[in-house]
């Protein structure tokens, strides 16, 4: 029954939704959150597709967090422990109508309680746990808390007549249909690979041909201008946008929630940016190379005492003839006019490492269920990551247009310096994309304390960007622009 009175307090009540393995069901709460007061009633709603191509029946467990909080939350109205059946598309709307005990405002502990999370996991009717989950002092605080052993008997009582109508009713289940006996992801046949390799290679064959439509090119196979590469780009959009939708679906039907789906998720992210590491580790090598030893070793003096020239007729040296003659024998080169650090590079350093304490804001209102602070934390990161790249572009159109140093034809210094700054440069693009995805799933309430790995992914890639432009601030555009190094 409802409380006899309601207190000014407000409570947060966040819900989350999970499907066990092998329930081939979407199951996600409408709403993200509400807010109540202390004894007000609250009504929610669940609702559950069944994505196989079998009718399939589920039975739900809730839990609640945190677990001290379970012993005032009480559910009036529920759809746990009640079989549901399914038929395949088949979709269902199931209500919940809660309140929070005024009695909560007089235990000190609960205190600093603002926020409850109402969890709920739909198992195939099999795996239905028949325990309730317990707090850290033992006591019940989830499914079955209150009546639990009553609840618990009268079950197991009706199981095995209930099993055998479900066998029934399920008879003729094909195999691809069957409970999946391991905690692994096999993912679901998809066009995405091959549609995305295809579209790809339309794409960079476009750019090709695009790059020889020149006024006195003569094009390639006889094709010019942009159409194929827009094409091509086209098709890699399409691919993008229908394999994330599809990896979204899987995340939120339970498919990859398992513990040792998480950690390969982990491990599998980790090695990803290890190898980006790799990548600017390429880069920085070339600029070291020249920054450090910009000058050639001895010259190459022929039989008659003259110093023997190169195949350009400049003269010869051993060790660093190409790069002597490209330098002056100097860092940074002769002829290149550098960006000064402490103007418009700086304020992009402050802007990457403000957007570095917003992503971190984000990722720490995720982890205590702070749904608002979590849009607002990832919005302002995408305008910064925005402002970064158009900083970024601006200056790129200084080196150009003021003639200061250029990529093509432009020697050592202009090849490295685009090439470091520009796939950071391109880093920071992808990692914008990846937290506009997350923004629009954070608003649509995909993410919960408890699972929000698509995001804690964006945010370690979004660091890794972060820390790849202090060290090209501090190398490339201190130090090196300076003349330190060499």
């Amino acid at each position: 029954a409802s409380p006899d009175r309601t207190l000014a307090r407000k409570v947060t009540v966040r819900f989350d939704a999970t499907v066990g393995r092998g329930l081939a069901w979407s199951f996600t709460p409408q709403q993200v959150s509400q807010t109540l007061n202390v004894g007000e009633s609250g009504l929610a709603f669940y609702e559950a597709e069944n994505v196989s191509d079998q009718p399939v029946v589920g039975r739900a467990a809730f839990n609640v967090s945190p677990a001290k909080a379970g012993l005032y939350f009480s559910k009036i109205e529920c759809f746990c422990f009640t079989e549901q059946l399914l038929q395949p598309g088949e979709k269902m709307s199931m209500p919940v109508t809660y309140f929070v005990d005024p009695r909560l405002a007089d235990d000190p502990n609960m205190d600093d309680v603002q926020t409850i999370t109402l969890s709920y996991t739909f198992f195939p009717w099999d795996d239905a746990p028949m325990t309730a989950s317990l707090d850290e002092n033992g006591a019940p605080c989830g499914p079955l808390a209150r009546g639990a052993a009553t609840t618990a008997l009268g079950f197991q009582r009706g199981r095995s007549i209930e099993k055998s109508q479900r066998s029934r009713m399920l008879k003729g289940r094909s195999m691809a249909g069957a409970e999946v006996k391991h905690d692994y992801h096999l993912v679901n046949p998809s066009p995405w690979p091959l549609v995305g390799s295809i579209t790809a290679a339309i794409m960079m064959i476009g750019a090709v041909v695009w790059m020889k439509s020149g006024a006195s090119e003569a094009g390639l196979f006889g094709m010019k201008g942009p159409w194929l590469f827009l094409i091509g780009f086209t098709g890699v959009l399409i691919t993008m946008l229908g394999w994330w939708r599809d990896m979204i679906r899987e995340s939120l039907t339970g498919e990859s929630t398992k513990l040792v789906v998480r950690l390969g998720l982990r491990y599998g992210m980790v090695l990803f940016i290890a190898s980006e590491v790799m990548f600017f580790a390429a880069w920085f090598w070339a600029f070291f190379g020249a920054a450090l030893f910009p000058a050639a070793g001895d010259p190459v003096i022929l039989a008659d005492g003259t110093q023997m020239l190169n195949a350009n007729g400049d003269p010869a040296f051993l060790g660093n003839d190409g790069r002597v003659h490209a330098t002056g024998g100097v860092w940074p080169p002769v002829g290149v006019e550098t960006f000064n650090p402490w103007g418009l590079p700086l304020i992009n350093t402050l802007v990457l490492l403000l957007s570095g304490t917003t992503v971190t804001w984000a990722h720490h209102a995720v982890q205590h269920g702070d749904q608002k602070g979590l849009v607002q934390g990832l919005a302002l990161t995408v305008v910064l990551g925005v402002f970064f790249s158009s900083l970024q572009a601006y200056e790129y159109y200084e080196a150009l247009h003021y003639e200061m140093f250029s990529f093509s034809g432009g020697g050592i210094y202009g090849a490295s310096f685009f090439m470091a700054t520009g796939f950071h440069g391109l880093h920071v693009i992808i990692g914008t994309i990846f937290l506009i995805v997350c923004l629009f799933r954070a608003m649509a309430g995909h993410f919960t304390p408890e699972r929000h790995f698509g995001f804690e992914a964006a945010a370690w890639y979004w660091h890794f960007v972060d820390v790849v432009w202090l060290f090209l601030f501090a190398f490339i555009y201190v130090l090196g622009n300076q003349g330190l190094l060499s």
